[in-house]
């Protein structure tokens, strides 16, 4: 989104924000905001809108495949419940490229059985474009691209053999799938930048490929199988009731070769980078709820009694939708955080802010710019930074030293930066931020001027100040005679030790703005060791011999 808002101020995506992605989905995201309006709501109705376009395209893609009617009802059905289950009402990139990898499909399936070269070179080109238009979005789409491709001019050949034609065929193809990634790459090279667009999207790859997996790779993978499981073994027995030869095949041959060679190709691409985050799985629902929804068919063919054969899909399909549904109310209607420590924000009408290690969304929400051309806390203080060709460091220093207004911390997950960051955001949260919200785990301090910490240290030596007096007050009560008077002269004289200590370790800010702050801290400091021996004063028993009696 942060890429988007920056294409609407007339920014470029890599220069103004980084990230190491595609500009496919900040263009989406861009052209969806110019034409509802910039806000969070315009986003999460173009994920809505990518949601729906798939189950359409999963309906129409049964039908060109010859699978019963009930098969692709019944795989819209799943894909959009279960999707829903990935982090919610969010837009992420795989949900953006899958209509189009759909799309893709669908034109491969019409055109599977063509049988001259103008429909064959259509049919190329078409699902040329979509797959570029996914490939686009996120290079993930590459893996289908390639498998589709092959399975699609492969049967042809098996026709009419031709190596030049393959390789035609395939000329015509990669220019189709590039085109989209071509003409941006022109437009940054038209301006000078295309090594900027050049790293974010290829230079980068050699050292993320390089990172080692995080420990965290197996719970990963398992919670990610876990959202899937009930369309992972439906589609596993579509697999099998689709190749099962005795009597008619329940899909048809070209079909079943088509769906298995896209869920196998998906199957790679959420494998192939190993680490498993869990919108990668949303690559395999498309496949796995057609052939969830073969399944159900077959079922409830061989299952059923005629009578109730017609419904048994739907039932059966609304049984499988139940699994996901228990975590959909949790995600929708779940703290809204972000929201709220970007009201915080907004509520200053100067706002700066630097999201230390938390979401960058509350950048969009608080409408306020962000500090560094690297908004996302993996790039900078996480596990990603090497990915940036920048000091990481220098650029955490960089960003304290403008003094942003406000800092937004994730202080559960504050330990786990990295070391050589974490050390100057500590020192900067200790010396010159004071805590304002707190929501969770995230909490938002607000930087402070000299004089605003003066004040506050004057204020909060006051309130010290103040509880000792009444300590003192209540204390000289239960004293009486020489015993009063012994007290008296023991506070006159702490007091005067108090300040004279205080000044001592004050002097070495004298004549500069923080003096005053490094002495009230010194006296409150007092004030509370003070109080906490008159306490124990008040709290001594007749008979013990450690406290004047009473």
């Amino acid at each position: 989104m942060l890429e988007a808002r920056a294409l609407l101020d007339g920014q470029l995506p890599y220069i103004a924000v980084f990230d190491d992605k595609p500009l496919g989905a900040p263009v989406l995201i861009a052209v969806a905001m110019k034409v509802v309006g910039a806000s969070l709501i315009t986003v999460r109705l173009l994920g809505c809108l990518a949601v729906v376009a798939t189950a359409l395209l999963l309906v129409q893609l049964a039908r060109l495949l010859r699978l019963p009617r009930a098969a692709g009802l019944a795989a819209a059905v799943l894909y959009i419940v279960f999707s829903a289950q990935f982090f919610g009402q969010w837009t992420s990139d795989e949900l953006l490229l899958i209509p189009f990898t759909v799309a893709a499909l669908c034109v491969a399936a019409a055109g599977w059985g063509a049988t001259t070269w103008h429909r064959q070179v259509a049919t190329i080109v078409s699902m040329g474009v979509l797959f570029g238009v996914a490939l686009w979005v996120k290079y993930v789409a590459a893996v289908p691209a390639s498998a589709v491709f092959v399975a699609l001019v492969g049967s042809w050949m098996r026709r009419e053999r031709g190596l030049s034609k393959f390789l035609a065929l395939g000329g015509l193809y990669a220019v189709a799938c590039a085109l989209p990634t071509a003409l941006s790459a022109l437009a940054y090279a038209s301006i000078g930048e295309f090594a900027a667009f050049w790293y974010c999207n290829f230079g980068f790859m050699h050292t993320y490929l390089g990172l080692v997996p995080t420990d965290k790779v197996v719970r990963h993978a398992i919670r990610g199988l876990h959202y899937i499981w009930p369309l992972l073994l439906c589609g596993a027995a579509g697999l099998c009731f689709g190749w099962w030869r005795r009597g008619e095949p329940p899909v048809p041959p070209p079909a079943m070769a088509l769906l298995s060679v896209w869920v196998a190709a998906e199957a790679l691409a959420v494998v192939a980078p190993w680490k498993f985050f869990d919108y990668y799985f949303l690559l395999l629902l498309p496949p796995l709820a057609l052939l969830s929804g073969v399944t159900l068919c077959v079922v409830a063919d061989r299952a059923v009694v005629p009578r109730y054969r017609a419904a048994a899909p739907w039932v059966l399909a609304g049984m499988i939708a139940l699994f996901p549904l228990h975590a959909v109310p949790g995600l929708v209607a779940g703290p809204d955080t972000p929201r709220r420590v970007a009201a915080v924000i907004r509520n200053d009408p100067h706002a700066t802010a630097w999201v230390v290690n938390y979401a960058p969304i509350i950048y969009f929400l608080a409408d306020i710019p962000a500090p560094t051309r690297f908004p996302l806390p993996g790039h900078l203080v996480g596990g990603l930074s090497s990915l940036i060709n920048t000091d990481p460091v220098a650029e955490v220093e960089r960003i304290l030293a403008g003094r942003p207004r406000f800092l937004v911390v994730d202080e559960l997950a504050l330990d786990h930066i990295r070391p050589q960051t974490a050390a100057p955001i500590r020192a900067a949260l200790t010396q010159r931020y004071t805590r304002v919200a707190s929501f969770e785990s995230v909490g938002v301090f607000r930087y402070q001027t000299p004089l605003e910490m003066n004040r506050d240290a004057d204020r909060t030596l006051r309130d010290a100040d103040a509880k000792l007096n009444a300590a003192i007050t209540a204390y000289r009560k239960r004293l009486i005679g020489s015993q009063l008077a012994a007290f008296d002269e023991s506070q006159r004289r702490w007091d005067a030790f108090r300040k004279a200590t205080c000044e001592f370790a004050a002097s070495g800010s004298a004549g500069s703005s923080a003096y005053p702050m490094s002495r009230a801290a010194c006296l409150t400091n007092y004030a509370a060791d003070r109080l906490d021996i008159i306490t124990g004063l008040m709290q001594c028993v007749e008979g013990d011999f450690s406290c004047p009696e009473f």
